[in-house]
């Protein structure tokens, strides 16, 4: 996960090669623990843009990989749309490409995002 965030481009794309070469023998177990370090590195506030961005080709990676959980897919989703409005465009592109990727691993119209529900 340290080369999907690294500040330096050639770094980033050797670590999203590296994890897909990694996923092709993983146990689910493995995936798991993947998945939540994603997770983790996206509810931080204080992420740099190349952290998010990493985040962002990790996801991608085990969302084309051969499973992820149910939950992953649903957080993922929402982080995704979060992060369409980044400041930092490299990170909104990132977040465009993952939702033809969603396309895809749901099987359905992506774009319709039911109302959060109101707060008390």
């Amino acid at each position: 996960m340290s080369l999907l965030s690294s500040s330096m481009k050639i770094e980033r794309d050797r670590g999203v090669v590296e994890l897909q070469r990694y996923l092709t023998g993983a146990d689910d177990l493995a995936i798991r623990g993947l998945e939540l370090e994603i997770q983790r590195q996206l509810d931080d506030p204080t992420a740099t843009w190349e952290a998010k961005h990493g985040a962002l080709m990790g996801m991608k990676a085990i969302l084309q990989g051969k499973s992820c959980s149910d939950d992953f897919v649903a957080v993922s989703r929402q982080h995704t749309l979060k992060l369409l409005e980044d400041a930092e465009s490299r990170v909104r592109l990132a977040a465009g490409i993952l939702l033809c990727i969603f396309t895809r691993v749901l099987h359905c119209l992506f774009y319709y995002v039911p109302p959060p529900p109101p707060r008390a």
